[in-house]
């Protein structure tokens, strides 16, 4: 195993012993995966402290004593939302992002729309794999719509709609905001989602609250967000999280 740090002096004989434990044991060896490693290296020869580099996942990881784990990408951690990506739209009727993954269950997506170009639009999101969109009639929630100025409470629903509808009658103002949360949109199961949005359609403003699940136990890689009319202007964040 690795014996540590130690300075060679001129005309010293370097032992076998010196090549393998101060030198190959603490190299950093590259791989082209988990199975390759353990071919070449044998699971009887793992040593703690051993440092190895996959390919195929470009991750750095070190053998603790009983598993290898990741020193880079640092292996996420269940507090707090991490930031992953930001970006910015313009003048666009649909806008893909591409950010999920198995280093997060669950992801928190804000986005600002700060124009749009023609009213009484609908918003609405689709999950997505590979370039393609969720489109079937998959969509199930429920919610409420609240006309702020004059207090109207009506139903905000989908049952077996082909996106989530996040907001009805944009107007042209700016100030639209959506808070989404979805849960395990990655995993080979049924995607939840809950939102919160605040915007303007052609009669009041308004803020919807919904919770729903796509109905499909499929691995989606992101989502779409739509503009039933006209295009849109602003920028999405993603932010991944664990439980």
């Amino acid at each position: 195993m690795g014996s540590g740090y130690r300075t060679f002096t001129a005309g010293e004989i370097l032992t076998a012993s010196n090549v393998q434990n101060y030198l190959q044991d603490q190299a950093v060896m590259v791989f082209s995966g988990t199975a390759a490693r353990s071919s070449a290296i044998g699971t009887a020869n793992f040593e703690e402290g051993m440092l190895t580099y996959l390919t195929d996942v470009d991750k750095l990881q070190v053998y603790t004593g009983a598993a290898f784990e990741d020193v880079y990408p640092a292996a996420a951690s269940n507090q707090g939302l991490t930031l992953i990506n930001t970006t910015s739209f313009s003048a666009v009727a649909s806008q893909s992002i591409t950010q999920f993954s198995a280093t997060y269950e669950n992801y928190r997506i804000i986005i600002r729309n700060t124009a749009q170009t023609t009213t009484n639009g609908d918003h609405t999101i689709r999950m997505r794999s590979g370039s393609t969109d969720a489109s079937g009639s998959d969509y199930f929630s429920a919610g409420y719509l609240t006309r702020v100025n004059s207090g109207t409470i009506g139903t905000f629903n989908e049952n077996g709609s082909t996106s989530y509808r996040i907001g009805d009658g944009i107007t042209t103002e700016t100030g639209i905001y959506y808070v989404i949360d979805m849960l395990s949109p990655f995993l080979a199961q049924k995607t939840g989602i809950s939102l919160r949005s605040s915007f303007t359609d052609t009669t009041a403003r308004c803020g919807v609250t919904k919770d729903g699940i796509h109905n499909l136990t499929n691995s989606y890689d992101g989502f779409t967000l739509l503009s039933s009319a006209g295009t849109m202007t602003g920028k999405v964040s993603i932010y991944g999280y664990n439980f």
